[in-house]
């Protein structure tokens, strides 16, 4: 199809262009010349659209006299979201203009029924018409869009591409990175994703629709509505969707996740003190005397469990459940799946993997040191549950990690057998005589941050017994590569965790099964 045949289609698309998949971008339209008069007395403007990469995706010209300059931007649109010079036919998520001056010369134009958001003037067509929008991510350039602009890898079914290019260049990795290239992962990442089904198998009534590969966070704010549980207690820190201009909610829907284009929220505490930041701490959720919610489980989460556990460890949601008698709709198990993973490495792995740990206890007392700790300190009253079914011990935790409000540091928290204290700092930086009985990480993703190195060292060091838990097996496997690249040792073989949580996390880049504290491994040292 030549040049002509491309512009007179696409200005007969306009209605096609908002069901055209979705690039999360922004494109640029700028003006590239005004020519003119010819013999005829006529002048031509010259326009173009490019991506944030300042790659050009098309360009039009029109007779000024006779196309108003919105109007031919809107034509322009038309052309490169139907024929982009770059990329598959698609439409952008933002649109604006580079100079402003363009901005007064566009009087009228809108690309409401394009869905595609005007940006101008630091004002944004509303974002709240548009609803929860899930975007994908090609694995090797970071391009995100709507799911119809990849393709999956058609041997692991798992990695994302956005084009044939993207796929070849991923497979054999750039120079350097011979770990990172698709080549070395993808038989791998089919192991992984064989584990689908076996991740699944859980016994609560809703397993099959909150592991569901279309279990979006749309879906999952559905689902915690229907329990009564939405944006309340400490389920506000579960599905955080972008908080929308207007919205009237504490710590919204979205207390984490502002959107890139500078909006500012303003959020009220428990205690009506007034924040203004794009980031709320862990920490700065604390304080609510009806944290759990829901009505049942909290009576019975307060009285203690009516039989003797000290000779039938648990190792089953199930088995919990049953013990305390909950439903098996209840969600309470994606906030207990903290304390009971705890309950978990303390009864079973550590008896399996060290046998003569117990040996080093004194009084009674297990010291435990929590590392890389964020959401986990909102929910010191819920490791009370952990207290509850080791009634004979007294839990000494300290908890440590530098993403958390400033507030907390230093406090100390007693719930039951439990005892808190809390360090706004990174486990190698606190000097203490204390020596924890056992070191524990939840989602700890220790092959993604270099902060880890330093307490690696002294865990080593140290010869400590220490467990982490992870997402997916993925990052298990990256947690090996920089842990035996630093000569720190190694890790055991991930097992799946009996008490992650039964909600799927669904990530941008991939389809591999990603669940909160899904994997569970230990610190193998060396001799």
């Amino acid at each position: 199809m030549n040049t002509k045949s491309r512009w007179r289609n696409a200005r007969g698309k306009y209605d096609q262009i908002s069901s055209l998949p979705q690039e999360d971008t922004v494109w640029i339209i700028d003006q590239i010349a005004m020519v003119g008069p010819d013999a005829e007395g006529d002048r031509f403007r010259f326009l173009k659209i490019v991506d944030k990469q300042e790659k050009c995706l098309g360009f039009n010209h029109g007779n000024v006299t006779e196309v108003t300059f919105s109007d031919q931007s809107l034509h322009l649109v038309a052309l490169c979201t139907h024929y982009p010079m770059i990329g598959k036919p698609r439409r952008p998520r933002f649109i604006t203009f580079k100079d402003p001056t363009l901005v007064r010369l566009a009087a009228g134009f809108n690309t409401t029924e394009f869905k595609i958001t005007y940006m101008y003037d630091n004002i944004t067509q509303s974002l709240q018409t548009q609803g929860y929008q899930r975007f994908r991510e090609c694995s090797h350039c970071g391009v995100r869009g709507t799911k119809e602009l990849f393709k999956k890898c058609s041997s692991c079914h798992a990695t994302l591409y956005c084009s044939k290019m993207c796929q070849k260049t991923d497979w054999v990795g750039a120079e350097k990175m011979e770990n990172h290239c698709h080549k070395k992962w993808c038989k791998l990442m089919k192991e992984y994703m064989a584990q689908s089904d076996e991740l699944k198998q859980l016994h609560f009534t809703f397993v099959n629709e909150t592991t569901s590969v279309d279990f979006d966070l749309d879906k999952y704010k559905e689902f915690l509505e229907r329990c009564g549980v939405y944006n309340q207690g400490l389920w506000r820190r579960e599905c955080q969707l972008w908080r929308k201009p207007g919205d009237n909610l504490q710590f919204g829907p979205c207390i984490n996740s502002i959107p890139s284009c500078d909006i500012t929220t303003n959020f009220v505490t428990q205690e009506g003190r007034q924040m203004s930041n794009k980031w709320i701490k862990p920490g700065d959720l604390m304080n609510d005397d009806n944290a759990i919610i829901l009505p049942v489980e909290s009576k019975i989460l307060d009285e203690d469990p009516n039989i003797d556990l000290q000779d039938q460890a648990l190792t089953s949601w199930d088995a919990y459940y049953n013990m305390r008698g909950f439903r098996n709709d209840s969600p309470i198990a994606i906030l207990l799946q903290y304390p009971l993973t705890l309950y978990y490495i303390l009864t079973y792995c550590l008896p399996n993997d060290c046998t003569k740990w117990w040996e080093t206890i004194d009084s009674g007392t297990i010291r435990i040191d929590m590392v890389g700790v964020e959401k986990e300190v909102e929910m010191i009253s819920l490791f009370q549950e952990t207290g509850k079914l080791l009634p004979d011990s007294v839990l000494d935790i300290h908890m440590f990690g530098n993403e958390m409000s400033k507030k907390l540091h230093g406090k100390e928290i007693a719930v039951g057998n439990v005892t808190v204290t809390i360090h706004r700092k990174l486990h190698h930086r606190v000097e203490s005589k204390r020596k924890p009985h056992l070191v524990v990480g939840f989602n700890a993703g220790i092959g993604a941050y270099q902060s880890w190195i330093q307490t690696l060292v002294q865990l080593r060091t140290q010869k400590i017994p220490a467990y982490f838990t992870d997402y997916s097996r993925d990052s298990c496997e990256y947690s090996r590569l920089a842990i035996e690249g630093l000569s720190l040792g190694t890790i055991s073989k991930p097992n799946m965790n009996p008490f992650r949580s039964p909600v799927r996390k669904l990530v941008d880049e991939n389809d591999l099964p990603h669940y909160s504290n899904g994997f569970l491994f230990h610190l193998q040292y060396p001799e």
